[in-house]
């Protein structure tokens, strides 16, 4: 009967690993299992919830797309440039016989800001 209960159990007589050795048991085994599953579950939860919030700041209008968001960069400093430039044929007749240096500056800078008001308004 020795025998009998040996060989169900597979275990050999002599030599070989012992029985079970360097293994973990069930319960390390499972606990493993499922922190690698919860980890996992985690890092999608995390995930599918930062996709939610874009969504929604997408649909309330607070983030565009980046080639908009270029394209409106690039409007702005064709913008810039072209009321920079205009800028000489426009106030060169205001300064004929003007007097003084600081008449001049004055109507510049009074040019100047007014174009930039009117740029940082998106005109």
């Amino acid at each position: 009967m020795v025998m009998a209960a040996n060989s169900a159990r597979k275990i050999p007589e002599r030599g070989g690993a012992r029985h079970n050795a360097g293994r973990k048991s069930v319960a390390e085994r499972e606990s493993d299992v499922y922190a690698d599953y919860n980890a996992a579950r985690a890092k999608r939860e995390m995930h599918n919830a930062k996709i939610a919030e874009y969504e929604e700041r997408r649909i309330a209008g607070e983030l565009i797309e980046r080639s908009k968001a270029d394209a409106r960069e690039q409007q702005g400093i064709m913008n810039a440039k072209s009321k920079f430039m205009s800028m000489p044929s426009k106030l060169a007749p205001m300064m004929i016989g003007l007097e003084s240096i600081a008449e001049a500056e004055e109507i510049l800078r009074t040019a100047i800001y007014e174009a930039l008001l009117e740029l940082s308004r998106g005109r």
